[in-house]
């Protein structure tokens, strides 16, 4: 397929133009250029050549270097490529195939430069060679490959998907890239920084690789009055074994956030470190916050620790995901269903390891057995269901009714 202007024009003309225009146009691939009644080339439909001039000044000006990020070249692009067809219902092949000739006319210049930049590299390391001493001593060390990241399945979609995602995210992902390139070197110079806020070090790493952080962690460094001495102890390459010693209170225990206030201070302080990493994060951090606070209000008080659960749901998936805000609260329903409705599964699993546990208490540690109690199902069980040994379920679907009347 071709790269430059030409196929970008052929594209866009090759959808049919909707209204009373009778013009005819011009079909990509044909080759061909249609014709007015008289017989001489038709000019080009003044909509279509307006946005391939402007697709093309675009494309130019990440060539020429005035706007070097390829993210928001594509979002431009889209977004007139969007207005040009939403005026022609009917074309979305022709709207993909449009994106697709842009994409890979800029995937084709990115390769040019990064073979350009490959060369350039060989040939100084050729001239390096070329220098050197004739009767120099070991053989040539070997040069690991350089990955192609162009021949990734899922660069392409990833092109596109980054130019539509929110401009917060797209500014996230671009300074975890930046920070994985070496995340201790990151870390060094952030907690060496005048800005660098009181933070747990071992949490900076999962911090600024965009991973979720263990707020029960930073909520223990905020309370301790220890001095810990960590020591490395490096095995083999990537591979290091952590020790920490507490030097000053051997016998402090770690601690766990409780309630919602604890929740809340220790969100402060979290808040403070991410926003030194990620200063336009933090209208999303806010609204996260209101979100759960409204949770702790409309939650009854025993069981703020689901909220806390869930918290640490939402935040593992916003760490593994990379197109999703913790202010998207929308996007966690099923979470919240899971972790605090009555109906969800963690919730049951929640109900049922408490029932447990109160069992234990009233029967010393004799186990209570999951299966469902005959006697209940029969209707002739003395027992009730917390001091049964067997749980009073139905044995055939597992609700909370007799099998007599199971359905």
């Amino acid at each position: 397929m071709s790269s430059g202007p030409d196929a970008s024009n052929q594209t866009i003309q090759s959808s049919s133009i909707s209204g009373n225009s009778t013009q005819p146009t011009a079909t990509a691939g044909s080759g061909r250029r249609s014709r007015s009644p008289d017989g001489s080339p038709a000019p080009p439909d003044a909509p279509q050549a307006q946005v391939t001039t402007q697709c093309d000044a675009i494309v130019e000006t990440y060539r020429t270097g005035v706007n070097p990020s390829k993210p928001d070249i594509l979002a431009q692009i889209i977004r007139v490529l969007t207005e040009f067809f939403n005026a022609r219902p009917g074309h979305d092949a022709d709207f993909d195939n449009a994106v697709r000739v842009y994409v890979e006319m800029l995937d084709s210049y990115e390769n040019e430069q990064r073979i350009l930049h490959r060369e350039g590299e060989n040939q100084g390391s050729d001239d390096g060679e070329d220098n050197r001493s004739d009767d120099e001593d070991g053989p040539r060390s070997a040069k690991r490959p350089r990955i192609d990241e162009s021949q990734f399945p899922w660069q392409p979609i990833r092109e596109i998907g980054q130019a539509l995602l929110h401009p917060d995210l797209r500014r996230t992902l671009e300074l975890v890239e930046n920070y994985t390139l070496d995340l201790k070197a990151a870390r060094r110079s952030l907690t060496n920084s005048p800005e660098c806020p009181e933070f747990p070090e071992e949490q900076w790493l999962a911090l600024l690789s965009g991973k979720a952080v263990n707020l029960d962690a930073i909520f223990t460094a905020d309370h301790s009055t220890s001095i810990n001495e960590v020591q490395t102890h490096e095995i083999s390459e990537g591979i290091a074994i952590r020790l920490s010693e507490n030097l000053s209170n051997p016998t402090e225990a770690k601690r766990v956030i409780k309630n919602a206030d604890e929740w809340t201070t220790t969100w402060h302080t979290y808040s403070q470190a991410v926003l030194v990493a990620f200063p336009h994060r933090y209208r999303e951090l806010a609204l996260y916050q209101q979100y759960v606070s409204s949770l702790f209000r409309t939650t009854a008080i025993p069981l703020h620790c689901r909220v806390f659960v869930l918290d640490r749901a939402i935040r593992n998936r916003v760490g593994r995901c990379r197109n999703i805000l913790l202010s998207e609260t929308e996007k966690f329903r099923d979470l919240e269903r899971s972790h605090i409705s009555p109906i969800g599964m963690a919730y049951q699993e929640f109900e049922e390891g408490r029932s447990d546990s109160k069992f234990r208490r009233k029967n010393g540690d004799r186990a209570r057995s999951l299966d469902a109690c005959r006697r209940w199902n029969a209707g002739v069980c003395p027992s009730s269901d917390g001091k049964c040994r067997y749980r009073h379920i139905c044995s055939k679907c597992k609700g909370g009714h007799p099998v007599s009347t199971c359905t």
